[in-house]
Order: structure tokens, then sequence, then C-alpha cells
């Protein structure tokens, strides 16, 4: 006569044990998770950051490496110089070799809703010559404030400065990027280089 054996279930106290366990995993993995989510947020907040640095200071570089130094007028938040790049990007040089100076340039910071923006703006000398005289507008308010087209460089640009670096030629840009990820937290990057003008 075959024996019946009986089927033994789990207990209410090793149920209880099991999901303790589980729970304690899933809430481990929860927090991995959420503080994998939270960092790579942060990284992508000071890429977007660094880019935007990056970019602008480059346009900067590009632009007054090769201004009229005697040109260059500074103000808060904004500069004007005299630039000799031809609409092609080129130059143009006079018979004695000097350059033809080309157009004006103007870079500000714009209000745009509740960010601020870096803009350029750019005037064409109507006849290029190696005196580029004097700019078409005595301050960068006036400027910016002219009917030409402008180029947003990037945006969250708080603070631009331009001021002597203390030998000749020589500037010092700064600017400070930032970006707001919700109401409460401000993202910042400050960055800094000197330019020497070579003209």
């Amino acid at each position: 006569m075959p024996v019946k054996r009986k089927s033994k279930g789990f207990t209410l106290a090793e149920v209880m044990s099991y999901m303790g366990v589980l729970l304690i995993i899933i809430l481990f993995a929860g927090t991995f998770v959420i503080n994998s989510l939270k960092y790579y947020r942060l990284i992508d907040i000071e890429t977007t950051l660094q880019q935007r640095l990056l970019v602008s200071m480059s346009h900067i570089s590009h632009d007054l490496s090769v201004a009229n130094r005697n040109s260059l007028q500074i103000e808060q938040n904004g500069m004007i110089f005299a630039s000799p790049r031809n609409a092609a990007g080129g130059f143009s040089f006079a018979s004695d070799g000097s350059l033809y100076w080309q157009k004006w340039v103007c870079y500000f910071i714009k209000n745009s809703g509740d960010d601020k923006i870096l803009v350029k703006k750019e005037i064409p000398i109507s006849s290029p010559s190696v005196d580029p005289g004097s700019p078409p507008f005595d301050t960068v308010s006036q400027f910016s404030g002219a009917s030409v087209p402008e180029r947003k460089i990037s945006d969250g640009v708080r603070t631009f400065t331009v001021e002597n670096a203390g030998y000749a030629g020589g500037y010092k840009v700064s600017l400070l990027v930032d970006m707001t990820t919700d109401s409460t937290r401000l993202n910042q990057i400050q960055g800094v280089t000197e330019i020497l003008i070579r003209n």
C-alpha cells in the first residue's frame, strides 16, 4: 500500500522573512537607481554648462585676438571693436601689408525672458580702410539696440567682463554661465581666459 506524503507549505514566519529580505533588496536597488539618475543628471548639467562656456570663449577669442586694440571699447557686460575679418572670414591687406578693417563687432548680454544670452552684432564698414575710424555707436547699449541682425552665441551667460590683463595687448575675459534645473537649484560655472590682441 503506497504511503501518502503531506505537501508542506511555507509558514507565516517564513513568508514574512522572505518578504522582508525581498523588500530590503528592492530598497537597495531603488536607492542605487535614484542615485545613479541624480549623478547622470548632474553630469549632464555640468557638460551643458561647459559646452556653453567653451562655445562662448571660442567665439570671443576668435574675434578679439585679431581686433583693432585702439578701437576696443569695454563696458559692463559688453564690448565694441573693429575687426579685419571679411564676410568670408578672411583678411584683406593694403599694398604696405596693413590690414583693412572690415566691420564693427559688438558682444553684449541680452535679457531673453527669464534667461540672459550672449549676443553678437556686426556692422560692416562701408569703405574698408587701414584706419577703422570711429564706431557707428558710442556705447554698447546703442549698438545693441541697432536694427541689424544679431547672432546668439550662448544661453545662460550671467556675467561677461573684459579687462586689461596688465601687459601690452593682453585682455582678460571672464564669463559666468548658469542654468537653473528646478525652482531651488542654480548650477554655475565660471571661466577666465587671457587673449592677446595682435593688432
